[in-house]
């Protein structure tokens, strides 16, 4: 019998895709998709805030908000978008939502604490003024 990871603990020992084996032309496709989704919800969330946040801001008022910000992403995924894609995933998923919401507030935190660093959003605003000046 060929090495296959199960994944009956995390979906409730309930029949999942991952019961099956590891696909993994679908790992990598849904980590690309992961990479690609974080890359455009870092964008938009530095291009709302951005605005409101103006140099100066401090680091942490970022970080909070980058985490509230995948707070958000996390439950309109988890609840909204999630169910309707793939319900089977969605009832499964019920032991291994807390390490998601996790790795989402990670990803805030991380997010909002690189935004608030001197590479950040502040420099990037401040230097396209000093050049359109």
């Amino acid at each position: 019998m060929p090495h296959r990871i199960r994944w009956t603990a995390a979906c409730n020992r309930q029949p999942c895709a991952m019961t099956m084996g590891v696909d993994v032309v679908a790992i990598v496709v849904g980590l690309m998709l992961h990479m690609m989704n974080s890359a455009i919800f870092g964008v938009i969330f530095a291009l709302v805030l951005g605005s409101a946040f103006r140099q100066g801001s401090s680091g942490g008022r970022w970080v909070i908000a980058g985490m509230v910000w995948a707070l958000i992403l996390f439950a309109v995924n988890q609840f909204i978008v999630l169910p309707i894609i793939d319900p089977a995933l969605a009832q499964g998923a019920g032991s291994v939502a807390p390490w998601w919401l996790l790795s989402h507030l990670m990803y805030g935190g991380l997010l909002g604490a690189v935004l608030a660093s001197p590479l950040g959003v502040g420099t990037a605003a401040s230097s396209m003024q000093t050049q359109s000046a």
